[in-house]
């Protein structure tokens, strides 16, 4: 606290970064501007996986101006990359949509670790999609929050209030961080919401129609879908995750 009191009294706008290479405890929510939760990423899906798993239970310690840091995007990593090491494969634009979204709707920081002179363009256009952008830097503060997973934890819902608290627009993701293609949906109650709900795919960047029982729909390996809903009705909220 000591620190942060000094970086404060200077005046300038220097972020204060805490880094242990794991959660370093609930005290660190009102000391600093954000914080490391894992070990260091690396350029495999196997990483982001593991980092996404390990953030999920602490969105009650992100608010406005302090984030659970995931650490940098491995984003960019392609034809004529070197991995630095061993299990290095880099990622595909299916993954590389994936760990993009699940960083912006966690609300960590966002750094690019790649070369950004030969950045490919497919990943130029994940990194710079403003709909993901918009959901990452939500005035709200708040990271996502899981409502359920199965599959063995490797099929979950994340969601977070968009627009203002318990208003009737959120942000949903479902990503499937397994090996194999699945089967999931979409349930209104789920996240809160009441009515008919609309939907606006923020990787295409368009409406995509409304429902109100359920919302089906089939994710390849590594994928994740993410939205902004727009419903009718807010219900109380029925799921908590300690």
């Amino acid at each position: 606290t000591e620190i942060s009191k000094h970086i404060r009294a200077t005046g300038r706008n220097v972020k204060f970064n805490v880094c242990r290479w794991a959660f370093p405890g609930t005290w660190i929510s009102d000391v600093a501007d954000s914080w490391r939760v894992t070990g260091d990423i690396r350029a495999s899906w196997k990483s982001v996986r593991e980092i996404v798993r390990k953030g999920l239970p602490l969105s009650a310690y992100a608010s406005t101006g302090h984030y659970n840091d995931l650490d940098m995007l491995e984003l960019g990593h392609a034809a004529g990359w070197k991995p630095a090491f061993d299990g290095d494969t880099g990622l595909s634009e299916i993954e590389e949509t994936a760990h993009f979204g699940l960083w912006c709707i966690m609300s960590s920081p966002l750094v690019l670790g790649c070369d950004l002179r030969e950045m490919p363009e497919s990943s130029l256009k994940i990194a710079t999609n403003p709909y993901l952008l918009a959901m990452n830097a939500n005035d709200l503060g708040l990271q996502a929050y899981p409502v359920w997973t199965y599959g063995g934890g490797d099929v979950v819902t994340l969601v977070k209030d968009a627009g203002e608290r318990y208003g009737l627009s959120r942000y949903v993701a479902v990503a499937n961080l397994g090996d194999a293609t699945v089967k999931t949906k979409l349930i209104p109650d789920d996240l809160d919401l009441g009515g008919r709900v609309f939907v606006v795919d923020l990787v295409e960047k368009a409406e995509i129609g409304s429902f109100e029982k359920t919302m089906d729909f089939t994710l390849k390996p590594h994928e994740a879908k993410f939205y902004r809903l727009f419903a009718e009705k807010r219900l109380p909220r029925r799921y908590y995750r300690a």
